[in-house]
């Protein structure tokens, strides 16, 4: 069992877990928004050569 999962159990967590545990989700998001941004710009980019071929 990890610090942090025994850490949980006996309602010991600390305020570096939460913010092991926050950077952890932050990072999550940003490769989300990241992600997000380049579909978007692909997108346009898509529509752009559409409707100039048309």
């Amino acid at each position: 069992m990890s610090l942090y999962n025994e850490r949980k159990k006996t309602g010991q967590l600390t305020v570096a877990d939460a913010e092991a545990v926050q950077d952890k989700i932050n990072a999550i998001n940003k490769e989300g928004k990241d992600k997000t941004v380049e579909i978007e710009a692909e997108t346009l980019a898509y529509q752009k050569k559409y409707r100039i071929k048309r």
